[in-house]
């Protein structure tokens, strides 16, 4: 009489595309069935094709069916072309509880090229080491796998995601990087590249909020990254067979993309390859070419820091000293809170945020105290006035930095001029290597020598320049903050005399004070 047996085939993606196709699997099983002069009986093939081995039986669709039928005393043996094919998991637990759960109902597990048959001790015991094997296979192989991703991450090589908006990526497989996207965006005189530096100007320079960028960007009608290559998000629906489905973008730029898109590092030229796995793996910091300068990059996140201390957002009452006053105690946050006194009178208080959490260096809440609110700010504005109507000392200080700012500027650019004239000697001391070369005066040796320490002369010269006309764009806008801020206390003394709108009042609160502390 004929043993009943189901016979399961897997192969993987990773696999496939290794060559190793799930036909293979049942030609060799259709073979030596046929060498068993029919000792078993077929009842049905379970094919789980481009299916991971570390995926439970119940997540696998011929898997699961082969579980269900097992219940059901469909069969007596499943045959296989090798254990590995049960499972791959690192401990081999899927391989072990399979065939727990199966001798259980009275149904053996055969593996046709490993003489394994779990109908006796020696194959059930052989079955442990093979599925021990198959684990350790896959942890060796996921280790040199992801040994090899990081190489390449290394070398620059971009393997994959998303390219962020402004980007392109050019070649393919280990010649694939990702360069700044100059193409023009169609009905625009703007590229890609173009669009994430004007954010970057727009807040770094102006100061303005990610609302206000948002605003503009879809004003000029800039799509961003989704809406121009027509992608799609994923969207829960329960109608959908997999609880899945599609849909299109709004297509407009939102200030939390704006803000998203100015913090990521990738913009002045680092990306960290890694950061988003879901596994444990090395953070790998990489170059890649940027399209905003280092300095850029971070007056844009101080933009963001400011606009989130001093912006309203859901208050209520607009307070005087928002996002200046610090708890000497923990260090964090005072903010404004008003609470009903007498005849229910809002009664408005600074208190510290570090009460409500255990944070800080504390490590507790905070047991600072609140402070009046109106003699705080009562106290803060006497001293602003007092600055604003005898402002000699301010002024004084104000007009001895911009002297030495003119100072600093000429030794700058003094100091530029020679670093440009010395990098434009370097081309005649190149000539004149050549030409010695060329007479005999020097060997090839002597040659490479010479020519690689004029080139590291010659990066360090123009690494120089570029610092220096750093700092010279740094001391031209501390320079006009100094202008400003003098022509505005002598507006303000000619002013003081009428009432001033809250809005001004806030305007010399920022001006004037940078910190206040409790």
């Amino acid at each position: 009489m004929s043993t009943k047996a189901a016979v399961y085939c897997r192969v993987s993606s990773d696999e496939q595309r290794e060559n190793q196709t799930i036909e293979g699997q049942q030609d060799a099983l259709t073979r030596w069935l046929a060498f068993q002069n029919g000792t078993y009986e077929v009842v049905d093939w379970y094919l789980d094709d481009g299916v991971s081995g570390t995926l439970p039986w119940e997540e696998r669709p011929q898997g699961s069916r082969l579980v269900i039928d097992a219940r059901c005393k469909a069969f007596d043996v499943v045959l296989c072309y090798d254990v590995s094919r049960l499972g791959r998991d690192d401990f081999g637990r899927f391989i072990i509880n399979l065939a727990f759960d199966l001798q259980n109902l009275g149904i053996n597990i055969v593996s046709i090229t490993e003489s394994i048959d779990t109908s006796t001790p020696d194959g059930r015991f052989y079955l442990l080491l093979k599925a021990g094997l198959a684990g350790l296979d896959r942890a060796r192989f996921l280790i040199r796998s992801m040994d090899g991703t990081n190489y390449w991450a290394r070398q620059g090589v971009w393997l994959g995601g998303i390219v962020p908006f402004g980007y392109r990526k050019t070649g393919s497989k280990k010649t694939a990087r990702i360069v700044p996207n100059e193409e023009l965006l169609p009905g625009l005189g703007l590229s890609e590249a173009d669009v994430v530096r004007l954010m970057y100007r727009m807040l770094a320079d102006e100061g303005l909020s990610c609302v206000r960028v948002a605003d503009y960007l879809n004003a000029m009608g800039v799509p961003p990254a989704y809406a121009k290559d027509g992608r799609e998000v994923k969207m829960e629906d329960p109608i959908a067979p997999e609880g899945k489905r599609k849909k299109a973008t709004a297509g407009i730029w939102r200030p939390s993309r704006i803000r998203n898109l100015v913090t990521n590092t990738v913009y002045k030229g680092v990306h960290f390859y890694g950061k988003r796995s879901k596994k444990p793996r090395d953070t790998i910091e990489r170059t890649v070419p940027a399209l905003v300068d280092p300095d850029t990059w971070q007056r844009a996140q101080e933009t963001l820091r400011k606009n989130f201390l001093f912006s309203r957002r859901n208050a209520k009452r607009r307070y005087l000293l928002r996002g200046l006053v610090k708890c000497q105690t923990c260090g964090r946050n005072y903010i404004g809170s008003a609470f009903h006194g007498p005849g229910r009178k809002p009664k408005v208080y600074y208190r510290c945020i570090g009460q409500d959490v255990y944070r800080g260096p504390c490590m507790a809440r905070c047991t600072s105290k609140a402070v009046n609110g109106e003699l705080l700010e009562d106290a803060v504005w006497m001293d602003i006035v007092g600055v604003v109507e005898d402002p000699g000392d301010v002024l004084e200080a104000l007009a001895e930095e911009r002297q030495q700012e003119s100072q600093q500027v000429e030794w700058i650019v003094r100091e530029k001029a020679n670093a440009e004239a010395a990098l434009s000697n370097k081309d005649g001391e190149r000539d004149r290597l050549l030409d010695a070369f060329r007479k005999g005066i020097i060997d090839s040796d002597d040659l490479d020598r010479q020519m690689g320490k004029m080139r590291a002369e010659t990066e360090a010269l123009k690494e120089r320049i570029t610092d220096l006309s750093g700092q010279l764009e740094a001391v031209s806008r501390a320079a006009q903050g100094l202008k400003s801020a003098e022509s505005l206390l002598v507006e303000l003394r000619e002013r003081l005399a009428e009432p001033l709108s809250w809005e001004i009042r806030r305007q010399l609160v920022e001006l004037l004070v940078s910190e206040i502390r409790v």
